[in-house]
């Protein structure tokens, strides 16, 4: 009788201790709560209270489309080059200047203007602060969140969309009270862990789509190489022989708003804008890709001939080629702003000239 009874206690012991164990764990709400509200006060010198935590899983476009306006949006750099986000809307970042500037939150709400860099650069404290804060509670459980860190400051919802591309983020949006009649708004996104493959051994029917896998695995992962095609011009080879650094070569109107994207092969695959977001060039896409482009490349060999490539009507070069300084002439593109005059010159840099498949007919791209 006396090992039944040794059991059961033993029993109610490990449950007693299980249970224990549970209440202590720090879910994900507890911790952003915790991680922000000891950020404000131990490193801002200001009191807030979080009022409330919601948590969810978005895509980035419908998180850009829900954002405060106006709203401090900044980019936070992750592991292995994968973005995630703090926004901090107008309440919340008026809050923390005026605690860093005059030491204290003042009780007048603030008023809508946009943010500035300036703002930016006033916020990396708590950007940083909350997320290591937050890594530090979850212990074990929180590298998800981990290698996170203060990127760059980010203009609009839209251009948020771009930077962090089309995977699910795992989105905290904490309400907080900053004072009478003051409430404030901060959303931290970051990517959503992906869920673990089941190791488990299934259906015999399963093995050869696991078999396949690893291929299928390299396959989509292996780069896909696109050449951005603004124009093919004639130029005769003695001229095209001199070109120097910081020559100009005229282009005709409309080139930027009508970019050819080209596989390897030289088979169009789309048409695009040519523009700038963040100080890169960037293209975006009209439509969508090219419907003759996959059977075209499928159907060509390896090294298609020269007379199949596709070879745009020549342009006559000018008379007289100037020289200029280099970048002189090219407009300071906005985000997939066009310029006024689409028919600037182009500064020849010191990127070597592309020559397209043109046959005898050499050409820049």
């Amino acid at each position: 009788m006396e090992q039944p009874v040794r059991q059961t206690a033993l029993r109610r012991k490990a449950h007693a201790a299980r249970n224990a164990h549970h209440a202590r764990a720090m879910s994900a709400e507890r911790a952003m709560r915790l991680a922000l509200e000891r950020c404000a006060s131990g490193d801002l010198g200001f009191m807030l209270s979080v009022a409330g935590v919601e948590t969810g899983t978005e895509m980035a476009e419908a998180l850009a489309a829900a954002l405060p306006d106006p709203a401090l949006i900044l980019l936070l750099d992750g592991p292995d080059g994968v973005p995630g986000a703090m926004i901090l809307d107008m309440q919340m970042t008026a809050a923390l200047i005026e605690a860093q500037t005059i030491g204290h939150v003042s009780a007048r709400p603030a008023t809508a203007r946009k943010p500035t860099r300036t703002d930016a650069a006033i916020a990396v404290p708590l950007v940083d602060g909350v997320l290591s804060r937050l890594v530090a509670l979850l212990q074990d459980a929180g590298a998800w969140a981990t290698g996170f860190g203060f990127g760059a400051m980010i203009e609009d919802g839209r251009a948020l969309s771009l930077a962090l591309g089309t995977g699910g983020y795992r989105v905290f949006r904490v309400g907080c009270d900053l004072g009478p009649d003051r409430a404030g708004e901060v959303v931290l996104a970051l990517p959503d862990p992906p869920v673990p493959e089941d190791v488990t051994d299934g259906p015999d029917d399963a093995a050869p789509d696991r078999a396949g896998r690893p291929l299928r695995d390299s396959l989509l992962v292996a780069p896909a190489r696109l050449d951005a095609v603004l124009c093919r011009v004639s130029l005769p080879l003695s001229q095209l022989r001199a070109l120097r650094e910081g020559e100009v070569l005229h282009l005709p109107a409309g080139v930027l708003s009508d970019t050819r994207l080209e596989s390897v092969t030289g088979r169009e695959v789309a048409r695009a804008t040519l523009g700038q977001i963040r100080g890169q060039r960037a293209l975006r896409l009209h439509g969508g890709m090219s419907s003759r482009a996959g059977a075209a490349d499928r159907d060509s060999s390896v090294s298609p001939s020269v007379d199949d490539a596709p070879v745009a009507p020549p342009v006559s070069a000018p008379a007289q080629v100037d020289r200029v300084d280099p970048g002189a002439g090219l407009p300071d593109l906005s985000e997939f702003d066009l310029p006024d005059d689409q028919d600037a010159p182009l500064a020849v840099t010191g990127t070597p000239l592309a020559i397209g498949n043109g046959g005898a007919d050499p050409g820049g791209g």
